[in-house]
């Protein structure tokens, strides 16, 4: 495992996450209700609304993989935000998000500290 190799796409991933939460609530606020309205959708796969995000993310999930194979279980957890629970665009999007920001954090403390 490269450490600098690993900071430098967990930075990326960083970048990536403020971009697609940003071009996310950009996107929900043309909708009709904004982040107001519902989610339609209560179960399955999570809703993407920024798909350059998406793409970038799988990109960046793949290089982590390759550097932290015994992590690529954490690496690749997808937020189960679909429990029946009709969320808001805009709480949706905040918890889509933040599972990543956690799986970062979580993969930080896993790192040696050397």
């Amino acid at each position: 495992m490269n450490k600098n190799k690993v900071e430098t796409i967990l930075s990326d991933w960083i970048i990536a996450i403020e971009s697609g939460r940003s071009g996310s609530l950009h996107k929900i606020k043309r909708l009709p209700d904004g982040s107001h309205g519902r989610i339609k959708r209560t179960s399955g796969n999570p809703i993407v609304f920024d798909a350059k995000y998406h793409k970038n993310m799988g990109i960046l999930r793949s290089q982590l993989c390759a550097e932290l194979p015994h992590l690529a279980d954490v690496i690749r957890s997808d937020p189960d935000l679909f429990n029946g629970f009709a969320w808001t665009r805009g709480d949706y999007v905040e918890l889509y998000f933040s599972h990543y920001e956690m799986v970062i954090a979580k993969i930080r403390r896993a790192l040696p500290s050397t």
